[in-house]
């Protein structure tokens, strides 16, 4: 260690850039550093030049409850007060990527004296990093509390890239307290008194709650937070049409976020893109969205000819580009002859209720139908709908069968995990699917010569105690998680990882996500599973399914060959 200190500076900052951060951390005991300095001032300086490349380019965040979070689950290094206070006493500069600050209002830590210390280290961690993402974590009731946090927050002169607000404090609350007559009037975020100083350029909002959402975004718009807004991320609101209606976004935006939310339509009464000239990017996944209407207004012919609109569409508002609405229950894509969506270049409607397609806009260059019923596509080879000359990516796998008429058009699909007898089981979701399936009406006896039917029998839960004990094309895979006072659920039938060709730890992967638990990196998947099976916030469970399919000629055969027997 006497060799390495008589280094020049540089060069030990290149040998210890070649170490693994986490074994310059054990090498040096950069954890009990502030608590145990050298006497050595050779060695001390060295130990020092560790803990500075042992936070270089490396996600920390800053919170007044570092016992809630651990380094997975925010994917950074938490940075103590005793830490800063080190970095302070001996002048260290280091360059993190970015820098996270994360305030619970609950508890003996309160936000207002966590914000009064931020104050105290502003000056030095401003010199750390231009890059500061700020996460208010709503507890405890108190919307006075948290507006003058914001104030006083406010008083940091630092461009925010994420302002992030998470209520914790009303999940499992009824869906009685989104009616419009309980509407707050107090807003977290206060007025601007004197030059806006603090900034957002992404603003993440997840109440959990319309009614609550609804005060907070109807703002002042001199609100410093609200100007120069790039991204809006309104996703786990509980927004519905009406509620849609009353929200008046910027219109700076370029991204918007309304997914898991509770829309049925969209149309230019609830979402008027006239009042967002700059939107690019638009994210409507995992609602119940059954119609989407942008302008209610022409279509355009994309074969060209006199009854061709498009070439004179100059709408100031067409700037959407891409558009996300997988998750949802479309039944078809008429919708993207809207001459709003005459610009777009990139569609995801995977995972609907599509079993109808109709010509595309020549622009789009990436098409995801991925998850939806097209056997009437594959078996008529219908490229034909598909007029994309710049088209680089269409993905159609993953395409379900169930319950079809003879022009292969779905007429209903129904299932249960509930454990049934297979006769009586069959018969009832057989009826149900008929006759109760919402999306359709109700089959008529005239239909079914025409029908085709499909059953797949699902058999031999078994809990499974490891991520990977299961087979890939014999199990199917269902999962139920309990984090951070959410639920999240999803499944995969024992075909699905076989046909995407999807080795074990991916299948796992993409079930999270299929569960709507995002954030999870793919590297961190097995772990993350391991530890909630452990913990017991996560079942997972394997089963095996047999499939099975009729038309009605073979029934009808079938029945014949029984009655003379």
């Amino acid at each position: 260690m006497s060799i390495l200190a008589q280094l020049p500076t540089e060069l030990i900052h290149q040998v210890f850039r070649q170490i693994p951060k986490d074994e310059l951390e054990l090498m040096f005991e950069l954890n009990s550093l502030s608590k145990n300095e050298e006497h050595d001032l050779s060695f001390q300086n060295v130990r020092n030049i560790a803990l500075y490349e042992r936070y270089y380019h490396q996600k920390l965040f800053l919170t007044n409850l570092p016992q809630f979070y651990t380094t997975a689950e925010v994917d950074s290094l938490c940075l103590s007060s005793d830490d800063l206070d080190y970095l302070i006493k001996h002048q260290i500069y280091i360059k993190p990527k970015l820098i996270s600050l994360i305030i619970y209002n609950t508890g003996p830590f309160d936000c207002m004296d966590y914000a009064n210390t931020m104050l105290v280290y502003y000056k030095f961690i401003s010199h750390l990093t231009a890059d500061f993402n700020i996460q208010l974590v709503l507890i405890e009731n108190c919307s006075e509390r948290e507006s003058a946090f914001i104030n006083k927050i406010s008083q940091l002169e630092i461009r925010v890239n994420w302002f992030a607000i998470n209520n914790r404090r009303c999940l499992g609350r009824s869906r009685e307290s989104n009616i419009p007559n309980q509407q707050s009037s107090t807003s977290i975020f206060p007025d601007n008194e004197g030059p806006p100083r603090l900034s957002a350029q992404n603003l993440k909002i997840n109440l959990f709650n319309a009614n609550s959402l609804v005060s907070q975004v109807e703002l002042k718009k001199n609100t410093s937070l609200w100007l120069n807004l790039k991204m809006v991320d309104l996703s786990y609101n509980n927004i519905d049409d009406y509620w849609l209606a009353q929200i008046d976004l910027p219109e700076t935006i370029e991204v918007l976020n309304l997914s898991n939310n509770s829309l049925r339509g969209i149309n230019r009464y609830n979402f008027n893109l006239t009042k967002l000239p700059n939107l690019r990017e638009l994210i409507l996944d995992n609602n119940n969205i059954t119609s989407i209407s942008f302008c209610q207004g022409e279509r355009y012919d994309i074969d060209g000819g006199e009854d061709d609109v498009a070439a004179d569409i100059t709408h100031p508002y067409m700037s959407l580009t891409k558009l996300s609405i997988m998750g949802n229950h479309l039944f078809d894509t008429k919708f993207l002859l809207d001459p709003c969506l005459y610009k777009l270049k990139q569609v995801d409607i995977s995972r609907n209720l599509i079993s109808k397609l109709h010509k595309f806009p020549p622009r789009l260059t990436h098409i995801d139908l991925n998850g939806n019923y097209l056997t009437r596509f594959f078996t008529h080879a219908e490229w034909h709908l598909f007029p994309c000359p710049n088209l680089i990516h269409l993905n159609l796998a993953n395409s379900f069968e169930t319950l079809y008429s003879k022009n292969d058009q779905l007429r209903g699909c129904i299932g249960t995990f509930q454990e049934l007898p297979i006769e009586s089981g069959v018969k009832r979701f057989s009826l149900t699917a008929a006759l109760e399936d919402s999306r359709f009406p109700p089959i008529r006896k005239s239909e079914l010569p025409s029908l085709k039917v499909h059953v797949t029998l699902l058999a031999n839960f078994t809990p499974i105690k490891t991520w990977d004990s299961w087979k890939v094309g014999e199990h199917g895979l269902k999962i139920h998680i309990i984090y951070q006072g959410a639920s999240y659920s999803g499944t995969f039938l024992p075909s699905v990882a076989e046909e995407q060709e999807w080795d074990k730890l991916t299948t796992v992967y993409y079930l999270l996500q299929k569960a709507d638990l995002m954030g999870i990196k793919k590297s961190a998947t097995a772990d993350f599973v391991t530890n909630g099976i452990n913990d017991g916030w996560i079942d997972l469970v394997r089963y095996d399914g047999l499939k099975s399919s009729l038309s009605y000629d073979d029934f009808i055969k079938g029945r014949q060959l029984v009655q003379h027997q």
